[in-house]
């Protein structure tokens, strides 16, 4: 359950140190120091164990919300839209054709 989010707060956070927002990195602790300890307060009588799953689970999450919004709050262009997200359109075919053509000039044709 926490790898695609992880997954996806890797992929943002690569996006925002790319665009040099530092500041959004740093920001995101200050969240952290709130959500491991509530979130543990919360979680560990509770689920026992299991609770420091839900704990990393929570982080991760909040992570995501958290860069997206601010991402999409300062470069509209990255707002994710769902219906677009599990589409296969014109742009895939583009992206897949692109790939296959610069994996073919990569390993060079095999047909010969």
């Amino acid at each position: 359950m926490a790898l695609p989010i992880y997954g996806v707060y890797k992929i943002l956070k690569s996006l925002i140190a790319a665009l040099r927002e530092y500041k959004i990195l740093t920001v995101r602790i200050l969240n952290e120091v709130l959500i491991i300890p509530i979130g543990a307060v919360v979680f560990l009588p509770i689920f026992g164990l299991l609770g420091a799953g839900f704990v990393y689970i929570a982080i991760y999450m909040e992570r995501n919300l958290f860069f997206y919004s601010r991402l999409i709050k300062k470069y509209p262009d990255f707002r994710i839209k769902l219906k677009t997200l599990f589409k296969f359109d014109k742009e895939d075919k583009d992206l897949l054709s692109k790939i296959f053509k610069r994996t073919k000039n990569l390993f060079g044709s095999t047909a010969d």
